[in-house]
């Protein structure tokens, strides 16, 4: 059996203008997910939960919750992310 795990991806796109300072993006939708076969299910949260831990370390420490800590992706992935 495969496992599937998707979600939505987008932004809400908020545009006036391109030459607008604070709305000046575009909206745009779509899924994103991905598949892995059943006996990978296990091992994979652990692995998921270990780099979730040090890449937002900051974070998590900061959180009312530590354990509901939750980034939305539109917060992470932009242009600029991997010169960040």
């Amino acid at each position: 059996m495969l496992l599937a795990y998707i979600d939505e991806i987008g932004e809400t796109g908020a545009c006036a203008s391109r030459d607008d300072s604070r709305f000046n993006t575009s909206s745009a939708f779509g899924r994103a997910g991905f598949i892995i076969p059943e006996k990978n299910a296990r091992p994979f949260g652990p692995q998921f939960t270990i780099v979730k831990r040090k890449l937002f370390e900051k974070e998590i420490a900061q959180a009312s919750d530590p354990g509901k800590c939750e980034r939305k992706g539109a917060d992470i992935f932009r242009p600029t992310t991997p010169a960040t």
